[in-house]
């Protein structure tokens, strides 16, 4: 919803200006990921996903284990290399 979330960048820097550490809810079960089954696609999907809350300025990140993109070590991996400190739930 970009009317009310115009930039998510700004969003958690309104956070952080308030002391608050801001995190994201991604792989949840509602949606329907799991109909992704070609590796490129779903290393694809992970790599951008976990460059996008890095850019964004996330502190943490709370994944639900309801499709493949459930895999902690390789989110970890990943949010490692944007150089900031992501709580993974």
């Amino acid at each position: 919803n970009t009317r009310a979330f115009p930039s998510l960048s700004e969003m958690t820097a309104h956070g952080h200006a308030r002391g608050l550490r801001v995190g994201w809810y991604m792989n949840n079960c509602l949606c329907a990921e799991r109909g992704f089954s070609d590796p490129k696609i779903i290393r694809k999907i992970m790599e951008k996903s976990a460059a996008a809350v890095g850019s964004y300025g996330f502190d943490g990140l709370k994944l639900d284990s309801c499709s493949q993109f459930n895999n902690l070590t390789w989110w970890a991996a990943l949010l490692n290399n944007t150089g900031r400190h992501i709580l993974i739930e």
